[in-house]
């Protein structure tokens, strides 16, 4: 649908499709939406699966959740060369498809990963005055945390916040579920 998606990409003298949608977790009640798939990601065909993906698996499994609880996508749908931000042009055209995720898997909460998603559901928002907190978007509540890719995980003050969001997360899964 766009100059993305039209060709084979070529990076670590590889080359491979650069789609990579969700984790078709369909039963999910949560869904996780990041910000596009990266070289791993490609790789494997699934999102969220690289040093980011194992930083939050890690983090969800010492707070009692699990991938498997999650529906997790992403805004962009494709990889971008160098893993630079997709631009706007790329977040309109596949939010077609994104929209298209959330009607048919109706999810509670939205946990968005980075400002990139973020700013997708809440674009009058900036993510560091909402982390903790549910925000209300025409497409549902969200929950902003950082995104947690190895720039911010080695950095101490966001790698705690990225914890006690999670932690956080934890909670308000466990009240969901419970009533």
């Amino acid at each position: 649908m766009c100059s993305l998606g039209k060709k084979m990409l070529e990076e670590k003298n590889k080359t491979f499709d650069p789609h990579v949608f969700s984790n078709m977790q369909t039963d999910a009640r949560y869904m996780v939406v990041g910000q596009n798939p990266g070289f791993d990601e490609c790789q494997v065909g699934l999102p969220f699966i690289g040093a980011a993906g194992e930083n939050f698996d890690k983090t969800l499994a010492k707070n009692g959740l699990k991938r498997e609880d999650f529906y997790v996508t992403n805004c962009t749908k494709c990889h971008t060369l160098a893993n630079k931000a997709p631009d706007h042009q790329y977040r309109k055209t596949c939010s077609k498809i994104l929209y298209l995720e959330i009607a048919v898997m109706r999810p509670r909460l939205i946990v968005t990963l980075g400002a990139q998603a973020f700013d997708f559901f809440c674009s009058d928002k900036k993510i560091s005055d909402h982390l903790g907190d549910i925000v209300m978007s025409d497409l549902g509540p969200i929950f902003p945390i950082y995104h947690p890719s190895p720039r911010n995980w080695n950095l101490k003050e966001r790698r705690d916040k990225i914890e006690a969001n999670i932690k956080l997360l934890s909670r308000l899964i466990k009240k969901l579920n419970k009533g």
